[in-house]
């Protein structure tokens, strides 16, 4: 029985590093309390060569533990670097290259949650 089951609904994930701002999004997901879960973030046609993301949450309801970039999708010329920052509830992401630029579709990295949040409960990820 699924009685644990905390809701964590993706809306948006801001980018940044452009003239504007672009929303992507990325699946609803169910999870129990006490589970870790990768987050993917998933692009929609986009053309970059340096990709800022800032992602925010909710503390109370889950905790990030680290960011990986998707290696099937993204070249080896491209690194990632991120910030977890606790106390401002954010996470920094950057991934880009010198050399190459990328048209995508698809998950280029994963966010890892650890989910401390009570059983029944749902927050907002943005």
């Amino acid at each position: 029985m699924m009685n644990h089951i905390f809701k964590v609904i993706i809306l948006w994930i801001l980018l940044l590093g452009y003239s504007y701002s672009q929303s992507i999004s990325i699946p609803y997901t169910e999870v129990q309390s006490g589970q870790a879960v990768d987050i993917p973030v998933i692009l929609d046609y986009m053309n970059f060569n340096n990709l800022d993301v800032r992602l925010s949450y909710d503390s109370d309801f889950i905790i990030p533990v680290e960011v990986q970039i998707n290696n099937d999708v993204i070249e080896n010329s491209f690194t990632l670097n991120y910030n977890i920052l606790p106390l401002e509830k954010r996470i920094n992401i950057q991934i880009g290259s010198l050399s190459d630029t990328l048209n995508i579709n698809d998950t280029v990295a994963y966010i890892r949650f650890s989910v401390v949040a009570v059983a029944g409960t749902s927050s907002d990820i943005s």
